[in-house]
């Protein structure tokens, strides 16, 4: 259920370890300092239990671990065709983190959005499409843009 997750969460995880232990699982921009602890703590959860997805999506739209997130061309056809195919589901382990992820309004904070559109152009689109259907499948209530508290 993830090509951008790939590159986004994924991305997006591999920066916040990157940037707490010198580890990478993908060539990542150095992230804000401003990203709170609880997201810190549930990015790498994410990372972790998201693994076999972003290995699925990365067979799937050519690009492995050690590609920069911008360097992967989304096309909008393909992403939409795979987020609507059944056996791409995020696997439990990756709902459960991601539900953990946005339980902690880690998709309505600044400093991760900030780091998201590092990834992407500037453009939220394919993180909250992305984001949006992993909630569906997954059964949660995503907590982004007007759904976020104010």
């Amino acid at each position: 259920m993830f090509t951008a997750c790939i590159i986004l969460f994924g991305s997006l995880a591999a920066s916040l370890v990157a940037s707490h232990s010198g580890r990478y699982l993908m060539a990542a921009p150095s992230i804000s300092n401003n990203i709170p602890r609880p997201c810190m703590d549930s990015g790498l959860k994410l990372q972790s239990a998201c693994g076999p997805d972003i290995q699925k999506a990365g067979k799937v739209f050519n690009f492995s671990t050690s590609s920069t997130a911008a360097s992967v061309p989304i096309d909008q056809a393909k992403l939409d065709a795979y987020l609507a195919d059944p056996a791409n589901k995020a696997s439990s382990g990756c709902c459960a983190a991601s539900n953990d992820f946005n339980s902690k309004q880690c998709n309505c904070n600044a400093a991760i959005l900030s780091t998201v559109k590092s990834f992407t152009n500037n453009d939220l689109s394919v993180y909250a499409k992305v984001a949006g259907a992993i909630a569906k499948d997954c059964g949660f209530t995503l907590e982004y843009g007007s759904n976020c508290p104010a």
